[in-house]
Formats: C-alpha cells, sequence, structure tokens
C-alpha cells in the first residue's frame, strides 16, 4: 500500500493531469537549459537507480541529469497501454516516467555533437522483479499487508500471485537489446569495446558515447570510485533511496524473501538468460538459484 502522501499526490494528479504534464515540462526544460554535456541515468526499473540519481544532484553538478527507464518509441508506446492497464486511476502518476524519456527522445538525442555519458544498473533478475512487485503489492494483492497480518494469506499465496499476476517476468531479461541496443547501437553482451574491470565495473565507449555498467550488488563498494573516475567529479557519497525496509510493506518483503521457494522452471529461465551469464559469474548465479530454491 502506498503511504497517504503518495495516494493523496496521485489522486490530486489525476483529477489535474494538465497541471501536472506543465510541471513536469518545465522541469525538464530547466534541466535542459544548463549548460554542459548531459548525463542520463538510462536502466530498467527497480535496481537502485534512485540512489544514483540523489546523489549525482546533491553534487550540483553544471550538467543537465535525465533518468528515463524507456527511450525506445515502441516500449513507451506499449509501457503506456500496459500502466492504464496494470495501475487503472494511478497511471496519471505512473506515466511521467515514460513522459522524460520522450523529453529526453525529442530535446536532447537530437544533438549529435554532444558527448552523451550513459549511467545504468543491473540487479539479479529474480529480486528486481519481486522488488518491483512488492512496490505495487496492493495493485496485485490488495489489502496484502493487512491479510498477511491477520493470517488470511502466507507466503505460499503470495508467492501464487506473484507467478501469476506479476507482468514483468522478462522485463529485465530483455531490456538492453530493447533499450540500449536500439537506440544506442551498443550490444552490452558481445560488443568488443567492452572494458570491465574485476567483472563488476563495466564501461562501453563508441564514439561520443560512453556508457557505465554497476551491479546493484557491489553498488556500496564500487560506485564512489567508478562514478568518480566516469564523470571525472570529485567527493561523489552515494545516498540511499527508495529503500524496500522504510516502506509499509517491509513487514511482508522480508517474510517472503526469508520462506518463499520459487519454481526450479522459473529459475531456470532467469538464471540461464544470456543476461545473467553475461553480468555474473557461475558462483554468483549459483548463490541466486539456491536462496530462491531453498526448502
Amino acid at each position: 500500500m502506498f503511504p497517504r502522501s503518495v495516494r493523496q499526490g496521485a489522486k490530486q494528479l489525476s483529477k489535474n493531469r494538465l497541471l501536472s504534464t506543465i510541471y513536469h515540462e518545465t522541469r525538464l526544460r530547466r534541466e535542459n537549459s544548463i549548460d554542459g554535456n548531459p548525463i542520463l541515468i538510462f536502466q530498467m526499473g527497480k535496481v537502485g537507480s534512485s540512489s544514483i540519481l540523489d546523489s549525482l544532484k546533491g553534487l550540483k553538478l553544471d550538467r543537465p541529469i535525465f533518468h528515463v527507464h524507456h527511450l525506445n518509441p515502441e516500449s513507451i508506446q506499449k509501457r503506456e497501454m500496459l500502466l492504464r492497464e496494470v495501475f487503472g486511476s494511478r497511471y496519471s502518476v505512473n506515466r511521467f516516467c515514460l513522459y522524460e524519456g520522450g523529453f529526453v527522445m525529442k530535446h536532447v538525442l537530437q544533438r549529435r555533437d554532444q558527448q552523451l555519458k550513459i549511467i545504468s544498473l543491473v540487479r539479479d533478475p529474480v529480486a528486481r522483479n519481486l522488488s518491483s512487485f512488492f512496490h505495487n503489492l496492493d495493485i496485485f494483492i490488495p489489502d496484502c499487508i493487512q491479510s498477511y497480518r491477520t493470517g488470511r494469506i502466507g507466503v505460499p499465496e503470495i508467492t501464487s500471485q506473484y507467478l501469476q499476476k506479476f507482468h514483468e517476468h522478462t522485463y529485465p531479461l530483455s531490456w538492453f537489446d530493447d533499450e540500449m541496443k536500439y537506440m544506442f547501437g551498443i550490444d552490452v553482451f558481445s560488443d568488443e569495446n567492452l572494458y570491465s574491470r574485476d567483472d563488476r565495473v563495466f564501461v562501453y565507449r563508441r564514439d561520443l558515447l560512453e556508457i557505465l555498467v554497476l551491479r546493484t550488488e557491489d553498488i556500496n563498494d564500487v560506485a564512489q570510485e567508478a562514478l568518480q573516475q566516469f564523470l571525472e567529479v570529485e567527493d561523489f557519497e552515494l545516498k540511499h533511496a527508495n529503500v524496500a525496509e522504510d516502506k509499509d510493506y517491509s513487514r511482508v518483503y522480508r517474510d517472503f524473501r526469508k520462506h518463499v521457494k520459487l519454481p526450479e522452471e522459473y529459475l531456470t529461465r532467469m538464471y540461464e538468460s544470456k543476461y545473467a551469464k553475461h553480468f555474473y559469474s557461475p558462483q554468483e548465479i549459483e548463490r541466486f538459484h539456491a536462496y530462491w530454491s531453498r526448502p
């Protein structure tokens, strides 16, 4: 369930979508007016990008910073339809993650003579999917928190609803092909321009484009040094934001992660993917697999 302030905000935005659109358009145009080469935080949802964004904003760099999940026009159209279907009246709030993508396409990426630095993140695909599911828990299981507290449902019932109702199971597996490769022509899985350091920091370079990919699991250890070098900045300090432990579903989420057992077929599909095999070692994949399949 969303905090009261978010629910109230959603209700207000749904009543006045025009006002909200004007606000976001003004915000983006103000950001785009900043001189300097842009920084684009471009990744799938629920991988920890809010922490990177808040930390970079805190540096007050003289460079525009944008944060998007989708740039592929076809993806934006599909996601917009999905938002309408899944979120219903909350669509007006959620659609602005797509609105920023459209703005970047139109006003930022058209300037071909500027250097563009992209920061992206990856995460264990099962952990990412569960994070997304619980972030919108009351959409998939209305009154889940109260039902869990009173014992009307438990981890097995939540697991069943996750497997049946969640709409993004394969989303992390195809995101780089659908978005990064489509938009910038860089295949992170096979591009020969890849530079990596101890398998935790991935940098891709082509002409005026540079892409840094970090793993969420390592972010506390490598983000400071990697971002200082990539952006040529000093004093970067990672600020944690949008943490599940701070949400009203935190107890259910914690118990679920402790006791869930996911089907072998599902885990095989996730961890046999080229996405998992590229960004994680066989030993790491084995640990992920064992964690989500434990008896």
